[in-house]
């Protein structure tokens, strides 16, 4: 039982407030509250003289002095329009957005938490840019009221820059009242802090918060976004993830978004399937291509001025003829869009005689249409026989 101290809360776990009052990452919270703790994640709380709470997952007494650090920071921050954190990973971003969204949420008002961090998008799923409406606490992780999703389709803004920018731009619309924007931690080289000043410019954001930056990089912003204020403060945390932390805890989020998925079925003859490099073209008949070439061609379709066929192993160049090797589908990341909420999925496989795409997702019923990235993964991993 927890009662009047600072507590650090490790997820997964339920926290019930029985008695008294008490705040979680800066908000208020009292007798009759409960919050989950995600898997993954580390919540501070505070109690006051003659509360009491209880937490079902791991927990541990800490100096009240964190918390005051964390909500004084926080406080300084909050000020109605949109902010934009910037800085590198593991500098405490996520959870210094949060709590600076929970201090505008408690003052009264409508706020908006979004998150353009890709990789690790814990509003919604990794792939996505996304934002939620601040209802009660709000936990990394566990979200809020979600307000809007835009699809990048990657993991990484390398690979998607145009995409990710008119995403960060996206989840806004409509969205007048204070915002708390968190970034990725792609900060270096030069080309990472380019893309912020180009999410900075798109979300048309009032404030940047540069959180544990090189004055160098400092700098480069206020010089770049030479009408917005630009702030630079230590990071309030310093951890470090290895690569292969970040992809598990990436898998780990995915396989939250596909709770529930089963493998299902949509005819591309009525679900349209953008961005994917097949069926975008009039069908042919594949077998005079596999005389032609010698080797098993799948599926042929005009593509231009020539085709596009699919072929088992490798082919030789041939003029107007586009390749695209078996097994492209397998563990594809997409979206199933309905009005304008997308939902995740995994490619698993196509059926091309009957233009069939299967897809491991929870989306029920059929899509207004599918929209493909670019990242893979391997769905047998989110198929009931991962280990999280």
């Amino acid at each position: 039982m927890l009662g009047r101290g600072v507590y650090l809360l490790r997820g997964p776990g339920m926290l019930r407030v029985e008695e008294g009052e008490g705040e979680v990452l800066g908000y208020p919270v009292s007798a009759g509250d409960s919050i989950v703790v995600p898997v993954g994640r580390g919540v501070l709380a505070r109690f006051r003289e003659g509360s009491r709470a209880s937490y079902t997952g791991r927990w541990e007494a800490v100096d009240p002095g964190v918390y005051d650090d964390w909500d004084r920071l926080a406080s300084s921050l909050a000020v109605p329009g949109r902010i934009l954190l910037v800085g590198p990973s593991d500098s405490g971003k996520s959870t210094l957005a949060s709590w600076i969204a929970n201090k505008l949420a408690s003052a009264g008002g409508r706020v908006l938490y979004a998150t353009v961090d890709i990789g690790q998008n814990e509003n919604y799923c990794p792939g996505f840019t996304s934002s939620s409406v601040v209802e009660g606490p709000f936990i990394p992780g566990s979200g809020g009221r979600l307000y809007r999703v835009c699809f990048v389709g990657s993991f990484t803004p390398r690979d998607a820059v145009h995409r990710y920018i008119g995403c960060s731009s996206n989840i806004l619309k409509g969205w007048t009242s204070p915002v708390v924007f968190d970034t990725d931690g792609w900060v270096s080289p030069w080309e990472g802090l380019e893309s912020k000043v180009a999410v900075a410019e798109a979300a048309g954001v009032d404030r940047v918060v540069a959180v544990g930056l090189e004055e160098r990089y400092v700098e480069f912003l206020r010089r770049r976004l030479a009408s917005v204020e630009v702030s630079s403060i230590p990071p309030p945390y310093r951890g470090s993830k290895s690569r292969e932390e970040r992809r598990i805890h990436r898998e780990r989020l995915i396989a939250k978004a596909l709770a529930g998925a089963r493998e299902r079925s949509y005819s591309l003859d009525r679900v349209p399937l953008y961005g994917a490099p097949l069926f975008a073209g009039e069908p042919l008949d594949p077998r005079p291509f596999s005389e032609m070439l010698g080797s098993t061609v799948y599926y042929a379709e005009k593509a231009g001025g020539g085709v596009r066929l699919v072929v088992r192993g490798r082919a030789r160049p041939q003029p107007g003829v586009v390749f695209v090797r078996s097994g492209w589908e397998r563990g594809l990341l997409v979206s199933l869009w309905r009005g304008d909420l997308g939902f995740p999925g995994l490619v698993t496989r196509v059926n091309y005689r009957a233009r069939t795409i299967y897809v491991l997702t929870g989306f029920e019923g059929d899509p207004e249409y599918i929209e493909a990235g670019a990242a893979r993964l391997d769905p047998d991993s989110f198929s009931g026989r991962a280990r999280w």
